[in-house]
């Protein structure tokens, strides 16, 4: 097997409460687009471009396919396979903002749906509100608490209804840090699939 192979399903067994979920839909969707490429940025500040198990994307879109969401931001893109999966599954249109050129490039040579798109930029130098969305999606890129914490306080301000998807936030925060951070939006939507690999789902509390 391809070393990278290997290690990226090595790095699924962290999933140990739904493995037999992921494991099926990763192999599953992992043969159907061929995308298992990852980055190791060994940064200080990012986290390394991991892409979000099939799992969690299935269902993330079943959500949004229920909701009134007309398009989606995905904020430090990586790879890109959120923003493709999501375009091809829901039809929504699906922006990705990523700082790093070889990681939007790959995500390029991966779309398969006309309404994905990809942004080279850090998305923490944009005005949030500028992007139009209603519903963002944050795989953790940050590693600091400070950054994580400013980014929560940043996009808190938006000032329009909107759905926050957090992903594996519980790597680099503990759960009382987490519900601190997150008092001013309602849990919608919550999955455990292991120690530290979370799906949660929220939405703010604009009336």
């Amino acid at each position: 097997m391809d070393f990278r192979i290997k290690v990226y399903f090595e790095k699924l067994s962290n999933y140990k409460n739904k493995l037999i979920q992921v494991l099926f839909f990763e192999i599953f969707y992992t043969l159907r687009f061929r995308d298992f490429y990852y980055k190791i940025h060994n940064n200080n500040l990012m986290t390394d471009a991991l892409p979000c198990s099939y799992y969690f994307l299935y269902k993330i879109s079943k959500f949004i396919k229920k909701k009134d969401i007309s398009s989606i931001a995905d904020l430090g893109s990586g790879t890109g396979r959120v923003v493709n999966f999501l375009a091809s599954s829901t039809n929504k249109h699906s922006t990705g903002y990523e700082i790093d050129k070889e990681l939007v490039d790959y995500s390029i040579s991966k779309i398969k749906n006309k309404k994905a798109h990809f942004v080279q930029g850090d998305f923490n130098q944009l005005s949030l509100d500028w992007i139009s969305s209603n519903c963002y999606i944050f795989n953790t890129p940050l590693k600091r608490e400070q950054d994580i914490l400013s980014f929560i306080q940043s996009i808190s301000k938006i000032k329009k209804k909107f759905f926050l998807i957090v992903i594996n936030i519980d790597s680099h925060l503990n759960e009382v840090t987490i519900n601190k951070f997150f008092k001013d939006f309602i849990l919608s939507e919550f999955i455990k699939a292991g120690k530290t690999k979370t799906l949660r789902i929220y939405e703010n509390n604009f009336f």
